[in-house]
């Protein structure tokens, strides 16, 4: 790790930019192994997604739901590796992108280094959140999407959207450095994902059917199993984590049944759920954030800055996601075509698009 690259505590890394002022740390266990545990708690949040949405859509296009969560699991560890990882965590260039110096993990060592656990291990960590997070967008495409034209997506918003958004607000980006605090993705995950989701259903639209007759989920259990594997918060004490969910809840809800009363075919819900939820999320932590907890204070106890700070983290992350998702995306439809013919969406993804059955 250089001396300009945030360092991970705990959780998802409370990420900070202090600079180390020794030459050399030894190798803390306990932190790395930590760090290691997290890592595969956050990567089992990408099959989750695909449980969680595969028992969702009907039944042929299950297999389709859950291949596109390992297709990203897959697309993102050779992005992240080449280029991503520096695209987000390099050393800053305007507050907006990392710059190419760990280009192939160049200096991402598996040694403590400066640090006092590997950066390869904190490379990995990272990762995990960049798959997770394209992984929430393939709500917008759910029972439609040609696979081709979903590998160049991926490949496409990993580096121009996701890629700027994680290092904005945890790679030394203009976002922390205004001073805005994201535990665990309520912003670079969840509103990046549910505004991008949006504004994909926008341009690939409606399944056929859609509003005409019922697209009834076929396996709740497996829906509720995938979504076990997604929960988690931070920043704040246990009693208004509690109040947050539940205001999360009437929110969410609410952003669910106007997205059905618009006609608007976001299949599996992430705009309302991750995307909303996201914003409020993130607006709540800026108000509840609690000193005792965390070390970071918020409105509550007199902190107008950090409210404001992720007042405008929340609002410039839904505002880049979008556009940028609904520029992509109309490329990518205007050239390769999104969505698979009417006939292969009458049989399903499953058979067309991978030839097999649930």
């Amino acid at each position: 790790m250089t001396d300009k690259q945030p360092c991970c505590t705990a959780g998802n890394g409370r990420l900070t930019n202090k600079l180390t002022q020794v030459n050399h740390m030894a190798l803390d266990t306990g932190v790395t192994c930590w760090l290691m545990v997290s890592a595969i708690l956050v990567m089992l949040m990408t099959p989750g997604v695909g449980f969680f949405y595969g028992g969702l859509v009907r039944k042929k296009n299950f297999i389709s739901m859950i291949a596109l969560s390992f297709v990203v699991l897959s697309l993102v560890s050779v992005q992240w590796i080449l280029f991503g990882y520096s695209l987000a965590f390099g050393h800053d260039i305007g507050g907006f992108i990392g710059n190419l110096d760990h280009i192939g993990l160049n200096g991402v060592s598996a040694d403590a280094g400066t640090g006092t656990y590997p950066p390869l291990i904190f490379m990995m960590f990272q990762l995990f959140f960049a798959s997770v997070t394209i992984a929430i967008v393939t709500s917008a495409v759910a029972e439609r999407i040609k696979l081709s034209s979903f590998i160049v997506f991926v490949l496409v918003w990993l580096t121009l959207v996701y890629c700027p958004i994680a290092h904005w607000a945890w790679g030394g980006g203009w976002a922390q450095q205004l001073g805005m605090i994201d535990f665990a993705g309520g912003t670079v995950v969840e509103i990046c994902s549910g505004f991008a989701a949006l504004a994909l259903a926008l341009v690939i639209k409606k399944r056929a059917g859609f509003g005409e007759y019922s697209l009834e989920p076929h396996n709740i259990p497996i829906a509720l199993l995938g979504a076990a594997l997604l929960w988690l918060a931070g920043f704040v004490s246990p009693l208004v984590a509690i109040l947050i969910g539940a205001v999360a809840g009437i929110l969410c809800y609410s952003m669910m049944l106007l997205r059905i009363r618009k006609m608007c075919d976001e299949s599996l819900d992430a705009w309302a759920i991750h995307g909303m939820g996201g914003v409020w999320g993130t607006l709540a932590t800026g108000i509840f954030a609690a000193a005792a907890v965390c070390g970071f204070s918020g409105l509550i106890e007199g902190n107008i800055h950090q409210f404001t700070a992720n007042v405008v983290g929340a609002f410039a992350t839904m505002i880049y996601a979008f556009v940028m998702t609904f520029v992509i995306g109309i490329i990518i439809d205007r050239t390769m075509g999104l969505r698979v013919t009417e006939d292969e969406e009458y049989v399903g993804l499953d058979i067309c698009q991978h030839g097999e059955r649930a």
